[in-house]
């Protein structure tokens, strides 16, 4: 009997660690460090070109310098060029690109990066050099926006060799950077509609023109979250269905329409739409508002991106709920999924 009970009963605590336990509303374990460097890269047929990137990753010191974006908004939640916890994901960290918004910075989203980088992921987003909220064209040339995809392959690049990181990523991207995200995840670029533009603006050679005309995803992003940003218009209404994975976007009920019921009714893509009642459009970066606190937008935002993440990018099955709208969050989020 006694033998019985000392097989059966509770098991040894064996210190091993399921991330996938951590509430996925809520800041994990770790706390965040932040890295920034710029670096260089050349895209094909084009120019050298030097960006800033911003990572955040999961450390476990506890006091340092504060983060600072755009060398302008200083982060005191980060600690700067804090050492790296070690990956608790088997295959290495998963990993995370974000793509700004145009005219603004790869810190504009830094809420969404705490709450990965929390939970033990690298979150990466770059400053896209020429499209940032220091150095603001009305316009940008017709080739940058091929080049602007790009950018997110070269700092995927950048951070496997920092970081030992797993091969698949997840990519999002706000306003701009959702087309950003999709061109970089699969979608079809509407090359008829940039090579137009490249006409009008003579702002094109052939090689710009091969690049719209054959696109320039990368197969290592596999899930993409648009955020106030559908890329209606720049992608294809068929180039949905190209897309490597699945499609969640996120958009704001005080925002106006940038062809998100489009994007839902003429495409037949895996699909999960969140739509938050009374957020504006820069209510998923920097806030501001005029009917819901910052916080509260965060909140409910990141839970639903970082669902998104954990189902796609670590396969759990715990998170369906969240995604097909089972799951309450938030009173004030609507979901549609397929």
């Amino acid at each position: 009997m006694m033998w019985l009970l000392a097989c059966t009963g509770a098991p040894e605590d064996t210190g091993v660690v399921d991330p996938l336990s951590w509430s996925v509303g809520e800041d994990g374990p770790f706390n965040v460090g932040f890295r920034t460097e710029d670096f260089e890269y050349v895209p094909d047929g084009r120019e050298a070109r030097t960006l800033t990137l911003n990572v955040w990753y999961p450390t476990e010191e506890t006091s340092g310098p504060s983060g600072e974006y755009l060398s302008a908004f200083e982060d005191d939640l980060v600690i700067r060029d804090a050492e790296a916890a070690p990956s608790v994901f088997e295959g290495g960290y998963p990993v995370h690109i974000h793509s700004h918004g145009y005219s603004a910075y790869g810190g504009s989203i830094a809420h969404l990066a705490r709450r990965y980088a929390s939970h033990g992921w690298v979150f990466a987003a770059p400053d896209h050099t020429g499209n940032t909220l220091d150095a603001h064209q009305d316009r940008m040339p017709t080739w940058f926006n091929w080049v602007r995809i790009v950018d997110l392959t070269a700092t995927l690049d950048r951070v496997h060799e920092q970081f030992d990181v797993q091969d698949s990523a997840l990519v999002s991207g706000h306003s701009y950077g959702g087309y950003t995200a999709l061109g970089a995840a699969g979608g079809t670029i509407n090359a008829e509609r940039f090579l137009a533009d490249c006409d009008e603006h003579q702002d094109c050679d052939d090689n710009d023109r091969q690049k719209f005309a054959e696109g320039v995803a990368d197969p290592r992003f596999t899930a993409v979250i648009t955020i106030a940003g559908s890329g209606w218009g720049r992608i294809t209404p068929s180039g949905y269905e190209s897309l490597h994975g699945r499609l969640m976007m996120q958009t704001g009920g005080d925002d106006g329409s940038s062809g998100e019921q489009s994007v839902w009714d003429e495409t037949d893509t895996a699909f999960t739409w969140v739509d938050f009642e009374d957020v504006c459009h820069n209510g998923f970066t920097i806030g501001g508002c005029s009917l819901i606190e910052n916080e509260e937008i965060w909140a409910m935002a990141d839970h639903y991106s970082f669902a998104m993440g954990r189902a796609e990018m670590l396969g759990d099955e715990g998170m369906t709920g969240i995604l097909d709208g089972t799951d309450e969050v938030d009173a004030r989020a609507t979901v549609q999924s397929r």
